[in-house]
């Protein structure tokens, strides 16, 4: 079976303002009650979490404290509600977005110079009723050609707008009649860019493939409009929620599978019905390909993966700083110590791993006495090995271990700002990459007991210090991009949640730019062996991941797992075809 996911799937520019802005405010006002004005978007997973957060939805400004704040959705509210909110004593953040806005302005003007305005959308619809408030009265709204006959004949102008999420080619259809039956009406195509452009592209997908999936809230617009353009193009189109509303034994028999979703749908339930239709197609497969693959998939989704890229990066630390015969107790303690973190963290702090990736939670939690014993006695195991290095090593892997489980610990008193250190802004992407720079680059230098030629550099140990912990660094922001709506909803300040995404993507690009001319240059004044020369292309391969996959070229997430946690072992690779050929 293959996969193609429309690019422009998920969150489009209003819902994802609109959902920064709540969760902004819930973060800094813990002591204010927060409404929204109806449902902030249409999806029942975020409005779940919304709740958990005790933000509400209500349908009038008298339910509202006066000592609370109301968020308008994105949708927009007439301008009497809006009055109506502002004199019921709440502090009012306006979340409508801005190419409603613009509509918005639009009737308004139009409306003062007496013209007929005709709203071309679903009547009722939040959006269109906010639209209509701003007519005066002097509005109508149509949804199909044949209602073109109530515009009423002889009035002297006429305004006609779309429904920012309207269907493109239906409102091309009746905005070409009614300027035969008004020559005169002034037409404005008001469908948002991305609403065009998700239209457009859900279109060329339904015609490639065999199946669509439609993805997103039943009580979704834009949603109802991409199953409609899909069904119309693909027979076999399925309109789905969550990835469990899908009949798997019906998706079987097709080949070719596309996959758009509304505006309303996060970036966390398409992975989710991506890896579920992965793994339904194991099935279908041949036995030894089948196998193939589960073993794949375990052993990334159990961690053991990213422990081998933690014990690589060892054993390039050790090339770097010229250890000589260095012991395998290095690369293993840092494998064991990453593989207990990371299980640890996915055992332990489940709301966002929901967000993040269900179907890796789902199998945690079935073997969760299992994993959390696996998790204690590969720390144990990484502590008691590291006492064979000595008492210096032992005491950096047992800082390591104690701060690794101190981080999602609330240990500080209730009345800090601060409970726990995973509370610090954008503490978790330094912290991680500290804590896996010390157990693949401090460790080494402190357990070595061989006889080096020459003593260390401090410089060298500097150099080997920065590029492990940078390439970390720069591992631990590519996943923060994918996951930035989570984080917002659970509260985590990571980087590009504190910065922005434009702001992370540069300091991807700096770093990359500079881990790579860091390595090349230090192999060019020899300060490490000629392989250098050759790492920078792990910088490279960084960004060129990173933009396939914003590119939809990954069908499934264990893909993209593989490609990112790859890299640290192409590098091993790489060091090691140098140290046995040209060293």
């Amino acid at each position: 079976m293959k996969i193609k996911v429309a690019y422009l799937s998920g969150f489009c520019m209003g819902v994802r303002r609109a959902v920064n802005m709540v969760y902004s405010l819930a973060k800094t006002n813990a002591g204010k009650k927060i409404y929204t004005y109806g449902p902030l978007i249409h999806n029942p997973k975020v409005l779940e979490n919304l709740d958990k957060k005790g933000i509400s939805s209500i349908g009038a400004p008298e339910e509202a404290d006066k000592n609370s704040i109301i968020v308008i959705r994105a949708h927009g509210v007439p301008p009497q509600v809006g009055k109506d909110l502002a004199a019921s004593g709440a502090e009012i953040c306006n979340a409508t977005c801005p190419d409603v806005m613009k509509v918005q302005g639009l009737i308004k003007k139009y409306a003062g110079k007496d013209y007929l305005v005709v709203i071309v959308g679903d009547k009722g619809h939040a959006e269109v009723t906010g639209l209509m408030g701003f007519s005066n009265g002097k509005g109508i709204v149509i949804s199909s050609v044949e209602q073109i006959s109530n515009i009423p004949a002889g009035k002297s102008g006429i305004a006609v707008l779309a429904q920012t999420t309207q269907d493109t080619k239906l409102y091309n259809d009746i905005t070409a009649k009614i300027l035969v039956k008004f020559p005169d009406a002034k037409i404005f195509n008001t469908i948002c860019k991305s609403t065009l452009k998700r239209q457009k592209e859900t279109t060329r997908l339904a015609k490639e493939v065999n199946a669509m999936i439609v993805l997103g809230g039943k009580n979704s617009a834009n949603t109802r409009r991409l199953f409609h353009i899909c069904k119309n193009l693909c027979a076999d189109t399925f309109y789905v929620e969550k990835a469990r509303d899908l009949d798997m034994d019906k998706i079987l028999k097709y080949k070719k599978i596309g996959i758009t979703a509304g505006a309303s749908t996060p970036n966390w339930q398409i992975k989710e019905l991506v890896t579920a239709l992965k793994k339904s197609t194991h099935k279908k497969r041949f036995k030894i390909l089948e196998k193939i693959d589960a073993l794949i998939y375990f052993i990334v989704r159990t961690n053991i993966f990213i422990a081998i890229g933690a014990g690589v990066l060892s054993y390039m630390a050790t090339k770097f700083l010229k250890l000589q015969n260095p012991s395998l107790l290095y690369p293993i303690i840092a494998g064991l110590y990453v593989f207990s973190m990371h299980t640890f963290n996915k055992l332990f702090d489940k709301t966002l791993g929901e967000l993040e990736d269900s179907t890796r939670i789902a199998f945690f939690d079935s073997h969760h006495e299992e994993f959390k014993i696996l998790s204690i006695t590969a720390m144990a195991c990484a502590i008691i090995a590291s006492l064979l290095l000595g008492f210096p090593a032992f005491l950096i892997t047992l800082i390591a271990s104690v701060a690794g489980i101190s981080y999602s610990t609330k240990f500080f008193p209730k009345n800090w700002p601060i409970r726990r250190l995973k509370d610090i802004q954008m503490s978790k992407d330094l912290f991680v990459s500290l804590a896996w720079t010390s157990v693949t680059v401090f460790l080494p230098l402190l357990g070595y007991k061989g006889v080096s030629p020459h003593p260390i550099p401090l410089f060298l140990i500097i150099f080997t210090f920065l590029y492990i912990f940078m390439l970390v660094f720069i591992r631990c922001l590519t996943y923060d991009l994918l996951e930035i709506h989570a984080d917002r909803m659970v509260g985590r300040e990571s980087l590009v949640v504190c910065k922005g995404k434009s702001f992370t993507k540069r300091t991807m690009v700096y770093l990359t730019t500079i881990t790579a001319i860091m390595v090349f240059a230090a192999a060019a004044y020899n300060l490490i062996p000629g392989f250098g020369y050759f790492l920078p292309l792990l910088s490279l391969y960084s960004l060129l991941y990173l933009a396939l996959y914003h590119k939809r070229h990954f069908s499934q997430e264990i893909t993209f797992d593989l490609m990112v946690d790859g890299k640290f072992i192409i590098g091993g690779i790489i060091i090691y075809l140098w140290t046995s050929f040209a060293g």
